[in-house]
């Protein structure tokens, strides 16, 4: 499974994409899915985004947050490897600020 973590630099979560992912409950059994596998940051239009993917992470594990039982965290350390989907692969996309959904790799569709 591949998937998408929509970042913003305006998010109330504690993301630090170089580390870890921060989201709600609603999106858990959709992100322990990615554990072993490689996702996609997306850095979102919001507060001038730049709209693109930005960094590649292998999901090594899924911790809650100790100081809210409602929130997560994806281990997810940057790879310097460049691993992209191929194009016949589908994505699934993780966004407290979008509906979850599978999309085609082609990153003109997993913006959606």
């Amino acid at each position: 499974m591949k998937g998408v973590f929509e970042i913003s630099g305006t998010s109330r979560y504690d993301d630090v994409i170089t580390e870890r992912y921060h989201f709600p409950r609603i999106y858990l059994r959709i992100a322990e899915r990615f554990v072993g596998d490689w996702v996609l940051y997306r850095e979102t239009g919001s507060d001038g985004g730049r709209k693109a993917y930005v960094a590649v992470a292998r999901v090594e594990r899924i911790d809650p947050d100790a100081s809210d039982a409602s929130l997560f965290y994806a281990a997810c350390p940057i790879s310097s490897k460049s691993i992209m989907p191929s194009p016949t692969e589908t994505v699934t996309v993780v966004s407290p600020s979008v509906s979850c959904g599978n999309y085609p790799a082609s990153p003109s569709r997993a913006a959606r």
